[in-house]
């Protein structure tokens, strides 16, 4: 299996919220579904299913439970999300947490490739540079507790898509703790466009 490493630090780029749409998105299939479909590998020669299995093992790596998307087609990680939007479970933190990481994905330059290295999230108005969304920060609020920080703490939107899969039990972020799953989505929710 082909693993690939991040490491995050501050770049001083605050998010601005016109950097994603909503979790909506990826459910559409004639946008976030068609974009899925589009993506080839990585620069490192990841799939999509790779990269979320290899990135976020907690959460879709087949580790502590969680189900193992590293084998899955685009098209399968599209109807896994469906799956994710369409339980209205709680809050529907799970579908917020992957169209985060989908976002991330498919805003960073050296992940979201299409065919011949194009990247095709541009074409759906999402930005694309060479950091992607995961470099961008976003202040926590009162729900420091769920990403390991004291209250009003910055950080980097990959370091709150890593508290999400550090925190995961079974595929579930924050497992069955309500209070903190709460948390979670009342940052990602934000983040993805979604509150």
């Amino acid at each position: 299996m082909l693993t690939q490493s991040a490491t995050v630090s501050s770049l001083g780029l605050v998010f601005q919220g016109s950097q994603t749409k909503t979790s909506g998105f990826w459910n559409d299939g004639n946008l976030g579904q068609e974009l899925l479909r589009k993506f080839t590998k990585t620069a490192g020669g990841q799939t999509l299913g790779q990269w979320l299995a290899s990135s976020l093992p907690k959460l879709y790596g087949a580790v502590s439970g969680a189900p193992s998307l590293s084998t899955f087609t685009n098209a399968q990680v599209g109807s896994f999300y469906k799956g994710l939007f369409s339980q209205f479970n709680t809050n529907q933190l799970d579908a917020e947490v992957m169209s985060l990481a989908l976002y991330i994905f498919a805003t960073t330059g050296s992940l979201g490739l299409g065919a011949g290295g194009t990247t095709p999230a541009t074409a759906y108005g999402l930005p694309v540079d060479a950091n992607g969304l995961g470099a961008y920060t976003f202040s926590i609020g009162f729900h420091g507790a769920a990403f390991g920080v004291a209250n009003f703490a910055v950080l980097d939107i990959y370091q709150i898509m890593l508290a999400a899969n550090s925190s995961a039990t079974s595929g579930e972020p924050w497992g069955i703790n309500l209070s903190r799953r709460n948390d979670g989505q009342a940052v990602i929710g934000v983040i993805d466009g979604d509150l």
